[in-house]
């Protein structure tokens, strides 16, 4: 899925991570941090991702990122239950 777009790859990392094959999740995360060297990846793809390995933390850290350039993601975090994990942990911000 090279040609694929970054949020199409998180979706396949996410749904990889959560039917346990982290490692393969994982191989997508490193590939969408080599593109973000060179291109643009938006914070998004990696908080789906992370989610999926069940690392909130760094999924919320992705979140911070994403609030700083404004993505219009943010407006789902209350409604998508993708990021209920991230509700849960940090709920002053995501409330």
């Amino acid at each position: 899925m090279p040609d694929a777009g970054s949020y199409t790859r998180a979706s396949l990392g996410y749904a990889l991570a959560r039917a346990g094959q982290a490692t393969e999740a994982r191989g997508i995360l490193a590939d969408l941090e080599k593109q973000r060297a060179r291109d643009y990846v938006s914070p998004v793809a990696f908080a789906t991702i992370l989610l999926g390995l069940g690392e909130v933390e760094r999924a919320l850290d992705w979140a911070d990122t994403a609030y700083e350039e404004r993505r219009g993601w943010l407006a789902y975090l209350k409604v998508n239950p993708l990021m209920d994990p991230m509700r849960d942990t940090r709920g002053s911000m995501l409330s």
